[in-house]
């Protein structure tokens, strides 16, 4: 049974190695992982929780999904978007329903801060065709790009 709570300070360890493991199948893995800028966010995730949404996913005691978001104003409005920072899931657990609950989870954080409209991207670039045909499946709509150079 998978168990799904919010993140707490004893969890942020636990995190923080997740994410590493994100970060190795990612396309940011040229970097090396900073361990102590995660610990920082995990940090602010936890003391700003009306600006930051968090969700964890435990089966068995062990961590196999998680997910962070965070409420910002819209360009040019008085509207308010929540915008996903990380959903990860681990590759044996991903069948879709881990990922699901976590965003339905944040679909309703979202309801509860206000947030006109949510957004999800693929910015890491991990099987972004198949994550987006997962996101569309929920409802999800495609606009606009994201492009990248290196400099």
């Amino acid at each position: 049974m998978i168990i799904y709570t919010e993140m707490l300070e004893k969890d942020v360890p636990e995190v923080i190695e997740l994410g590493a493991r994100m970060h190795q199948e990612s396309r940011y893995n040229r970097w090396e992982y900073d361990k102590n800028y995660c610990a920082e966010m995990a940090k602010r995730v936890l003391s700003e929780k009306g600006l930051f949404f968090s969700d964890i996913a435990r089966e068995e005691g062990k961590l196999v999904g998680m997910m962070f978001g965070f409420l910002n104003r819209i360009p040019f409005c008085n509207a308010s978007a929540a915008i996903d920072l990380i959903v990860y899931v681990i590759p044996e657990k991903r069948n879709g329903r881990i990922a699901m609950k976590l965003i339905k989870d944040y679909e309703r954080w979202a309801r509860i801060v206000g947030a006109e409209e949510i957004q999800l991207g693929v910015p890491s670039g991990t099987n972004p065709d198949k994550v987006a045909k997962f996101y569309n499946r929920l409802g999800y709509t495609s606009y606009g790009h994201f492009l990248r150079k290196e400099v």
